[in-house]
């Protein structure tokens, strides 16, 4: 017993290794550094840009038979009217308006947009039954964009041909 005594009381002093240059020991495993953290603000979406889409009534020229020259002029932009007070328009001739009729956000910018325009032409008589005609148009063009639309209305015999300047801007 006293064999197995001593090899307890040298284990409790120490290593049981024998005197002379301890065996190396293995490194412990280095950290992995972590990546750095690479600040992104947060992305905040773009709004897309609106399309403005403007109308204006250029002029109305008067040409075919003769029905008169009191006449009331209307356009309906995306139905909405608009109505000119009555004015005297003879037949062979062009009466200048220069009046904007509509204008109004309608849809994004770099889009196709289409804008439903209704013009009507009344001659007025008195004490008979007034004259009246309409043509309905479907304009389609890119946003930004600029057209010339002339929409034809008959009146009976006569001829109303209406000139609008159709104007489409990103806004």
């Amino acid at each position: 017993c006293v064999a197995v005594c001593r090899l307890f009381a040298a284990g409790a002093a120490g290593p049981l290794l024998p005197p002379g240059p301890r065996p190396p020991t293995l490194p412990l495993p280095l950290p992995v550094p972590e990546p750095p953290v690479i600040y992104r603000p947060p992305t905040v979406p773009v709004p897309a840009r609106r399309c403005t889409v403007a109308v204006s009534l250029l002029r109305v020229n008067y040409s075919g038979g003769n029905e008169g020259n009191d006449w009331r002029i209307r356009t309906t932009v995306q139905g909405r009217e608009f109505r000119f007070r009555q004015r005297t328009i003879n037949q062979g001739t062009t009466s200048a308006f220069g009046q904007e009729v509509f204008k109004e956000e309608v849809g994004n910018c770099n889009s196709a947009i289409t804008i439903d325009i209704v013009c009507t032409a009344i001659e007025v008589d008195s004490p008979d039954p007034n004259e009246v005609g309409s043509a309905e148009r479907q304009v389609t063009l890119n946003c930004p964009q600029q057209r010339i639309v002339r929409i034809p209305v008959t009146v009976d015999s006569a001829v109303m041909t209406f000139v609008l300047s159709v104007d489409a801007v990103c806004s």
